[in-house]
């Protein structure tokens, strides 16, 4: 259970990393995280995307995984969970600024609070939607409400450490 901060403890003595995280939403919407070591370990939207892609990556299934009674058949390292968060991270960089999210932050271990402010503002504009296999990533501005589509129908497995070199298409209208 979660505080009034968005803040939550788990008893880690007894177990051994890493630490798959699972919350569901008021909206009934399960967001998973992963948690390399102890300390602290976020859960939202971002986690929940770095996650899936990891497992996806690995031909794996994130509900799968979490609800299998013995170990993880694939072992998330901080290497390819780092690389994966950082692509991420570098997608939401012009956002980042934009929502004064502090320089050096780790979305899936910095500490934040609920007060939309900063990365938690961010957070309250963020929507992503997964649909079969795919997803879509759409952020609002905190200003003026506008929302953009940043990632429209990727299929998650995709590989996001990758260099993008897809030139991107022009628009054919604005919503």
């Amino acid at each position: 259970t979660t505080d009034e901060n968005g803040k939550f403890e788990v008893d880690v003595q007894n177990l051994v990393a890493p630490y798959m995280l699972k919350t569901t939403t008021a909206n009934n919407i399960d967001l998973f995280s992963l948690a390399l070591s102890e300390g602290t370990a976020n859960i939202h939207p971002l986690t929940d995307l770095v996650s899936r892609n990891f497992f996806a990556g690995e031909s794996g299934n994130i509900e799968t995984e979490f609800n299998n009674d013995t170990s993880l058949t694939v072992i998330p390292t901080n290497v390819n969970i780092s690389a994966i968060s950082t692509a991420i991270e570098n997608l939401f960089s012009a956002s980042y600024q934009d929502y004064a999210v502090p320089n050096g932050f780790d979305c899936l271990k910095s500490d934040f609070d609920a007060n939309q402010l900063a990365f938690d503002s961010l957070l309250d504009q963020l929507q992503i939607n997964y649909e079969s296999n795919n997803f879509t990533v759409n952020l609002a501005d905190q200003s003026t409400n506008i929302s953009t589509n940043i990632v429209v129908n990727l299929n998650i497995n995709v590989d996001l450490t990758q260099a993008d070199t897809e030139k991107p298409t022009t628009p054919l209208s604005i919503n």
